[in-house]
């Protein structure tokens, strides 16, 4: 396996892996990510995205709700999931993930970890809107040091009308774990008065390929094989169009 660690403007590690165990995870370079949000937010920051995207530009959410959060807390993660109105009939849905507990396992040394957004069968996921990124410290074997505020961007390898998911792999090296996922949603019925989203993760303590699917309403996270998958309780949030 080969591992580079370069520091970006901040001195912060930006970590590039190559070997055959992360063959299928799609990770978009810093430069490629930016470039997808400066293109779609006018930002180049995932949490400037994601203020955007909470901006009230319509009179007609003046005297409405037009954002909810779901929290979940779990002994190994905690899991906030937000629905903000952005403007033009559309919604920003997004998770937040700040804490994940450590793999402490020196027989599966690497977990796989997968993390997924759902909406209601009146609302469909906007193509192309979908973004991940994860913070981690990593700690080098040589030499032996950690390496702070590694981050790594992927795009969805699942991905349906009404759901999308992300798959990477977690090695017991990488601790201190954050998670951001973010995309857009928009009305596919002219008939649509309530907008409904869910946040959904699990995890299994082996190296595999996972086969995922995200049901119609968007409300359920299934993972193939099933076998030792732990699953989070779903996130739940609403908001009147």
């Amino acid at each position: 396996m080969t591992e580079s660690v370069n520091p970006d403007s901040d001195g912060n590690g930006i970590q590039t892996i190559s070997d055959e165990s992360n063959s299928e995870v799609i990770e978009l370079t810093e430069e490629e990510f930016a470039l997808e949000l400066m293109q779609n937010f006018g930002v180049s920051n995932i949490k400037d995205a994601q203020l955007v995207a909470q901006r009230e530009t319509t009179s007609k959410f003046s005297t409405q709700a037009n954002s909810d959060s779901n929290k979940v807390s779990t002994t190994w993660i905690t899991l906030t999931t937000y629905l903000s109105y952005g403007g033009n009939d559309k919604w920003a849905l997004s998770s937040d993930v700040t804490y994940l507990k450590d793999s402490t396992s020196i027989i599966n040394p690497v977990e796989t970890h997968i993390i997924g957004l759902g909406t209601n069968a009146q609302f469909s996921i906007i193509p192309d809107s979908d973004y991940c990124s994860r913070k981690c410290t990593i700690f080098s074997l040589d030499p032996y040091i950690n390496i702070p505020n590694t981050m790594y961007y992927y795009d969805s390898q699942y991905r349906s009308a009404n759901g999308y998911a992300v798959y990477y792999k977690v090695r017991e090296t990488e601790t201190k774990n954050e998670v951001y996922y973010i995309l857009a949603i928009k009305p596919n019925s002219s008939t649509a008065t309530v907008v409904d989203g869910y946040g959904h993760y699990a995890k299994r303590s082996v190296n595999f390929t996972p086969s995922i699917s995200i049901s119609a309403t968007g409300a359920s996270m299934s993972i193939s094989p099933s076998s030792n998958v732990t699953y989070m309780p779903n996130t739940h949030v609403q908001v009147d169009r």
